[in-house]
């Protein structure tokens, strides 16, 4: 099996977040899940929390949801805040 990279140019700005994540969650999780959960990171970043420890458990939230919704596949989610 040949597997081809997929390389694509995003704009970003500071604060965005990007996100890799492996199908055992992108199957499962909706778009709004996502948008949910890194919303809320918005009054961490206003009360100036540190924020590894907040993503950490968002990520760790969402692995969780998969799960609870049915996904037997491997978890793994990478969280970039630039």
């Amino acid at each position: 099996m040949d597997l081809e990279p997929e390389i694509i140019e995003l704009k970003t700005e500071p604060g965005d977040i990007v996100l890799l994540l492996t199908d055992g969650l992108y199957a499962t999780l909706h778009l709004e899940d996502f948008a949910q959960t890194y919303s809320s990171l918005s009054d961490a970043v206003s009360k100036k929390v540190a924020l590894d420890p907040a993503i950490s458990q968002e990520n760790q939230r969402l692995a969780k949801l998969a799960s609870e919704r049915g996904s037997a596949d491997s978890k793994c989610l990478i969280s970039l805040m630039l």
